[in-house]
């Protein structure tokens, strides 16, 4: 609804990403990419409301309103969408992983816990509710069991990036930077795991190591080519320690905006840019431009513009 009104887009992150109020003005793009701004309190008070009410009856539009809602800090204005949405697909991992998270925004912690275990108790382990399961417990100063319940919710999905980086964030602060990578290997050794990996990669090219970081690139690539995180974390970090060939060689055969999101082709162009591909750049330009996209507008035709000054 958004999109028909103001030409709203955003990337909508995995429901156990931490959500953090912004500035006190709304950002959204029209049909051409130019920004408007509008006052959280009018968004507040005028949009908002009527947004709820018009996706009230779609289950995926509502979701998505609430996650960009609770982006822009509007938590309190999230707790009737959010128990609508898990009234409509309380079986479904997203409604209570939002309920949850929602209800913790609010200081609900008691209700949020219940509404977590209870998925979990019906349907099993899911990597994303033990994940805001733990950051409950953690929020009623319940440090052990919520460590504990990380960790579980990393054996169930080792790739959860907001899980591998809470749980290397705690090593470091016990241990260190060597104690944030041991923690990082042991989540590595986890069957399935291929994030865990790209972070020992970093390492590597930082040290200088660039045939073991490939390496690794190559298995990564190989056992998970559908992940968008995994080549935009590869073409990033390749791009941020110079290794502009070895990124371009690696990703732009498998690269699929409408597949992988349009990070990783963003540091593909970037590449393209400092070594003087020109037209591998503009048919990637022409790649982003087709998810039609209406904030990166602008920014893909500034891309376009510098990549056709090139000789």
């Amino acid at each position: 609804m958004l999109k028909r009104l103001f030409g709203k887009q955003r990337k909508i992150p995995e429901a156990s990403q931490d959500f953090s109020p912004q500035d006190e003005m709304i950002q959204m793009y029209d049909a051409s990419g130019n920004q408007i701004l509008i006052l959280k309190t009018e968004y507040r008070k005028s949009v908002l409301p009527k947004a709820f009410d018009n996706a009230k009856a779609n289950p995926d539009e509502l979701y998505n309103l609430i996650v960009m809602a609770l982006q822009d800090g509007f938590s309190e204005e999230c707790i009737m969408p959010a128990r609508l949405l898990f009234a409509m697909e309380s079986d479904k991992e997203r409604a209570p992983t939002v309920l949850g998270i929602v209800l913790m925004k609010n200081n609900q912690l008691n209700e949020a816990e219940e509404v977590l275990k209870k998925y979990l108790l019906e349907n099993g382990d899911s990597g994303v509710v033990l994940t805001n399961l733990a950051k409950v417990f953690a929020e009623k100063g319940e440090a052990e069991k919520s460590l504990q319940t990380l960790w579980q919710a990393l054996t169930v999905d080792p790739n959860q990036g907001n899980a591998l980086d809470w749980w290397a964030a705690i090593h470091r602060e016990k241990e260190g930077e060597d104690g944030f990578y041991r923690a990082v290997e042991l989540v590595a050794q986890l069957s399935g795991s291929w994030r865990p990996q790209l972070w020992l990669a970093r390492r590597l090219l930082q040290e200088k190591k660039i045939d073991s970081a490939i390496a690794i690139y190559r298995r990564v690539l190989q056992d998970a080519p559908e992940q968008g995180d995994a080549l935009m974390m590869i073409s990033g970090d390749l791009g941020n320690t110079g290794y502009l060939l070895q990124m371009l060689e690696m990703i732009t055969p498998i690269y699929q905006p409408e597949k992988h999101g349009y990070m990783a082709g963003w540091n593909l162009i970037h590449a393209c840019l400092k070594i003087g591909e020109k037209e591998k750049g503009l048919e990637l330009c022409d790649e982003i431009e087709k998810l039609q996209r209406y904030d990166l507008k602008q920014q893909v035709g500034q891309l376009r513009e510098q990549l056709e000054a090139l000789p």
